[in-house]
């Protein structure tokens, strides 16, 4: 962001100007005046409705406000980003990665501890007392998600069974849709049948 000076029909005018860098492409929003608070609201605000209303990746299902917020988001993640240390960066983020996934595995009855969670991806360290499942859970959980922070990948079915196939490194060989139904004992909700799991994920 800064002020641009432009000189027409000989006269010198001031301009406010921020660009940033979107998916490979420059947006830019520029107005008359010199550089203040307001101008680096308003002009957030301009580029997030160019973003959210030509450069629409989500589509369906989220609407031009929800990506409007997502976006926001993201502007905020990337000033933030830019005033940490290399280090403290790294740190960060294998902090974040750790409580995200061992929450992530609690949710699905992984019973580690944050202590013994962080000792196995930290330091390869297991008890010997611990179950093989959750300490394989644990290892591909957090080795997948850290790939996927800076993985540039089209969404699609292969990709989610490569992601699949990572997660299950040890734990489970079959690869792919599900042959067999399965239920959810105790709740009445019909799940999707084996012969029509593609479709609906292409869905």
């Amino acid at each position: 962001m800064g002020e641009i000076k432009k000189k027409i029909k000989g006269k010198e005018y001031i301009y406010s100007e921020k660009s940033i860098k979107y998916r490979g492409k420059v947006l830019k929003y520029s107005k008359y005046g010199p550089l203040n608070k307001d101008f680096e609201e308003e002009a957030e605000e301009k580029l997030l409705e160019i973003i959210a209303n030509k450069y629409n990746y989500f589509e369906y299902p989220l609407s031009v406000e929800e990506v409007k917020k997502i976006e926001k988001m993201n502007f905020n993640y990337k000033k933030i980003r830019k005033e940490l240390h290399k280090k403290d960066w790294g740190d960060l983020k294998r902090r974040f990665i750790a409580n995200f996934v061992f929450e992530s595995n609690a949710l699905e009855g992984n019973s580690l501890t944050l202590k013994n969670f962080s000792e196995i991806v930290f330091e390869n360290k297991v008890e010997a007392a611990a179950d093989l499942r959750e300490v394989y859970d644990a290892k591909n959980s957090f080795k997948t998600f850290s790939y996927l922070l800076t993985a540039r990948k089209k969404l699609d079915l292969k990709f989610i069974i490569k992601i699949h196939k990572d997660l299950m490194k040890n734990i489970d060989n079959r690869r792919g849709f599900k042959k067999v139904p399965n239920y959810l004992l105790g709740r009445k909700i019909e799940l999707t049948a084996p012969k029509d799991v593609e479709k609906e994920m292409n869905k």
